[in-house]
Parts: structure tokens; C-alpha cells; sequence
């Protein structure tokens, strides 16, 4: 063994010009792979990154598309949104009319028909904070999490706390009406249905400030300048069916699971008829809350470009390889072929056919390792990527380039030592 490293490594030395030749075609066939894997998983790492860059929301509206909060949401609508098994949940508001434990209510549908008496049901802190989190004040214990839940809890407006001398952690006793609207009085204007829906206690476990105008949002505007509670929304519609109660949600939006399965979602979502809508004058359209607006042409037109793109390279890629063994297989065979006197000469030692392989493949595969090194840091320099995806192109690269070298090497390998003797006299 230590014979025949001898021999490579004076080989290696003898022939400094082949050598020298070997390690540019293999740097060269190692970068060209590389930069073309390169670029394959820099367009695929764009492509992960693009749904957390480009959201893409699916809201309800009404439908004109003019009106995106204070609706009126079934609830079966929503779930059939969810049943799709594509979206989840992001946002959804309702509201609810509420009595202090022990208030007589008198008419509930004009007694209540103020602001000073609402209870807003979120499933997300989102909508309720502003610039910064200072606008929450959760107790030991608990977070913004626990909108996302169905437990008896709530958020109570600081001023509200303030004014009946509540603090967190203490138990309110209220009594809840759900609300929606049923049709249109002879005035023209939308009535509204009040349903006693019963009493519940529930536990203060955070604050939060009241925006009045200063809110901005959709979802804002739809809670938190109204509200003096903040319940789940999870609690409020279990607390609605337990009651027998219908509870219509104010607003709601959506985000895809998997935004490039966007066809098939809305071919699911075609299915529930709320994905038409008219374009009509902005103040009509009713508050049913009906139509879905998919707002993703942002997101198509960033990504179809680049799944294109991808599709090509992914196409040609293989191209690529084939090509890559080919130069490879017919640069070793032609240094190779120049070196038959020399291989002659190896078996005229006694150095077998095995051996002689040997000796050519093992100095091949020192120049690809050579060559494959200088790429690989020419690569990283000039277009640095996924550092697995530059180690995949470079073992692809080594075995067409060895299995060429290999080919080459047994073909020309079969020669008559004689003949090859007498021709280089």
C-alpha cells in the first residue's frame, strides 16, 4: 500500500501540467454545480420565507366588500370556512350585551342600546394592542393566551375597573344577551334582537386601556373602543350553545395553512358560495357578513415568477449532472490516454491490471478532492447558500466525475503492453 501511495504522490509530481489541468476542469465542473445548486436553494429558501413575508388574509365582508367589522357572521359559515382543513384563524370578534348582577332589565333591547354596556369576544390580544404592549396588563399566571381558549375569564377596561373598585383576580357576576340583527324596521333601519342568554361569573385576569377614536384596526374599532369586558371567543360561543343561543360573529379572518395550496383552498372555499361578491356603492351591502376577500395577489405575483424559475432549474438539473460526468469521463480519458506508455510501463514492472486502476483512479480522486475544495470555497465566497445543498452538489459532482475517471481508466486499461511498448519507441 505504501508502494503505490508512493507511486501517486510521484505521479502527481511528474505530471505538475496534467495535474494542474486536472484541478481547473474539476474546480470548474465543481463550481459550475455548485452555483447551479446554489441558486436552486436560495429560489427554494425564498419561496419558504415568502408566506411569513407576504401574508395573505381571508376576510369576511359583506357583500359589496365595502364593510369589514360590526357584521353579523353564522356561525356555520365560519365553520364551514374551518371544516376546509386549509385556514386557520387568525382573527375573530363578537359581541355580546351584558347586566350587572342584580340590574332589573326593563326593555333590554332599548335599555342596552348604549356603548357603556358591551362585552367584546376575541380569540387573539392582537386587535387590542396599539403601539406598544403596555396597553394589557395581564395577573401572575396568565397571558394573552388565554383568549385563545374557552375558560371563564376576561379582560375588564382599566377605567371600568377603576370606577367599581374591581382588581385582578376577582370574580364579576353579570348577566349576557346575545344580539344580532333580524330584519329591517319601518323606519329602514336594521332592528335588532336581543336574547337573554343567562347569568355567568367570571375571573379578572388582566386589563386593558380603552382606545375611544384613536383605534385604527378593523378588529379595534370592533372591540375595544365599546367594551368595558373582554371574554374568549371560545367561552362566549360555548356559553351561547349551552344557553341555546345564536351567536353571530362581528368580524373574522382567515390565514391558508399552506398558501401554495391557494387553488385547492379555494375550490374548498367555492364550495361555501361566499366567494362572490358585487362591486356596489360603499355604503350598501347590508351587515351580513357573507363574502370572503382573499387578499393574495401579492403574494401570486411574488411567488409564480419564482416557482418558475424553480421548475426550469429543476428540470434542467439532472441535464446538468448527465453533463458534468460526460466533460468529466472525457477529460480523464484523454489525460488518461496520454499516459498510456506510462501504465505500459507499470505492467512491464509486474504491477497488474487491479493495481495499475488503482494507482490512475486513487490520483483522480486526490485532483477531485483538490479541485472539489477550491469550488467549494470559491462558492462560498461568491454565493454563499445552504451549506447542505453545497455538500449534495459536491458529492454529486465527485461520483460523475470519479465514475467517468473509473470508466476511462478500465478502457484504457485493456491494452496490449507490447504494442503500446513498440508504438511510443
Amino acid at each position: 500500500m505504501r508502494y503505490l501511495l508512493t507511486i501517486i504522490g510521484r505521479s502527481i509530481m511528474r505530471h505538475k501540467g496534467k495535474t494542474l489541468i486536472s484541478i481547473f476542469v474539476c474546480t470548474a465542473l465543481c463550481l459550475f454545480l455548485l452555483l447551479f445548486t446554489a441558486n436552486i436553494a436560495s429560489i427554494r429558501q425564498k419561496l419558504e420565507l415568502l408566506p411569513s413575508e407576504v401574508e395573505i388574509n381571508i376576510i369576511v365582508t359583506n357583500v359589496s366588500a365595502a364593510k369589514k367589522s360590526s357584521l353579523m357572521i353564522k356561525s356555520d359559515d365560519v365553520d364551514k370556512i374551518m371544516n376546509t382543513g386549509l385556514v386557520n384563524m387568525k382573527i375573530i370578534t363578537a359581541r355580546a350585551l351584558y347586566l350587572e348582577d342584580g340590574v332589573e332589565p326593563l326593555d333590554p333591547p332599548k335599555y342596552m342600546a348604549g356603548r357603556e354596556n358591551l362585552v367584546g369576544a376575541m380569540n387573539s390580544e392582537h386587535p387590542l394592542l396599539q403601539s406598544d404592549e403596555q396597553t394589557l396588563t395581564y395577573m401572575d399566571g396568565h397571558n394573552g393566551s388565554l383568549l385563545a381558549t374557552d375558560e371563564s375569564v376576561c379582560l375588564v377596561r382599566r377605567e371600568y375597573l377603576e370606577e367599581k373598585g374591581l382588581a385582578l383576580g376577582d370574580t364579576v357576576s353579570i348577566t349576557l344577551y346575545t344580539v344580532y340583527q333580524s330584519g329591517v324596521n319601518d323606519l329602514g333601519t336594521l332592528s335588532s334582537t336581543v336574547k337573554y342568554a343567562g347569568p355567568c361569573k367570571l375571573k379578572i385576569a388582566g386589563t386593558f386601556e380603552s382606545y375611544g377614536d384613536r383605534a385604527e384596526t378593523m378588529a379595534l374599532r370592533d372591540t375595544a373602543p365599546c367594551f368595558n369586558f373582554i371574554v374568549p371567543y371560545g367561552f362566549m360561543r360555548r356559553f351561547a350553545e349551552e344557553q341555546d343561543c345564536r351567536l353571530y360573529p362581528t368580524s373574522a379572518v382567515f390565514t391558508p395553512i399552506d398558501p401554495y395550496r391557494l387553488n385547492e383552498l379555494k375550490e374548498k372555499l367555492q364550495e361555501t358560495g361566499m366567494l362572490q361578491h358585487k362591486e356596489t356603492n360603499s355604503n350598501t351591502g347590508g351587515m351580513h357578513g357573507n363574502t370572503l376577500i382573499i387578499s393574495d395577489n401579492t403574494f401570486i405575483h411574488t411567488a409564480e415568477p419564482q416557482q418558475r424559475r424553480l421548475s426550469l432549474l429543476e428540470t434542467v438539473y439532472p441535464l446538468c449532472v448527465a453533463a458534468v460526468f460526460l466533460i468529466a469521463f472525457l477529460v480523464s480519458y484523454l489525460l488518461i490516454q496520454s499516459r498510456r506508455g506510462e501504465m505500459a510501463i507499470f505492467r512491464s514492472l509486474g504491477l497488474g491490471r487491479l493495481g495499475v486502476f488503482f494507482v490512475m483512479w486513487a490520483e483522480n480522486l486526490v485532483l477531485c478532492i483538490l479541485g472539489s475544495a477550491a469550488g467549494l470555497v470559491i462558492t462560498a465566497i461568491a454565493a454563499p447558500g445552504s451549506l447542505q445543498a453545497m455538500l449534495l452538489a459536491v458529492a454529486l459532482y465527485a461520483v460523475a466525475y470519479l465514475a467517468g475517471t473509473a470508466v476511462s481508466v478500465l478502457l484504457t486499461n485493456r491494452l496490449d503492453v507490447l504494442a503500446v511498448m513498440s508504438a511510443e519507441k
